[in-house]
């Protein structure tokens, strides 16, 4: 059986998602609360899409973990080649490999 993905959200009115909702209607007053909720989680989602240092490391194993954190320590420190083609990136890879 085919499940179709709902096409809507149903969200609780607490007392703090009221002062949320107020205090964001203030700051986008021509915006109703609808399109005030879709802003403020677009508005987070690119804020966390564009801060590479949370991606979701407790997902991964120890060794991995390990891994990516040294890697963004060497990007922090500018340790990194950058390649212009594939060619040359699949070339350096595969010969250190050998």
């Amino acid at each position: 059986m085919y499940l179709k993905p709902m096409s809507q959200i149903r969200i609780t009115k607490t007392a703090e998602l009221e002062s949320i909702l107020k205090f964001l209607k203030n700051k986008w007053p021509l915006m109703n609360e609808v399109e005030i909720v879709k802003m403020a989680i677009s508005n987070f989602f690119n804020q966390e899409k564009d801060d590479f240092s949370n991606l979701p490391v407790e997902y991964l194993n120890m060794e991995d973990s390990l891994s990516l954190e040294e890697s963004r320590k060497d990007m922090r420190e500018g340790n990194y080649t950058a390649y212009t083609n594939t060619k040359d990136m699949l070339n350096d890879i595969l010969s250190d490999k050998v």
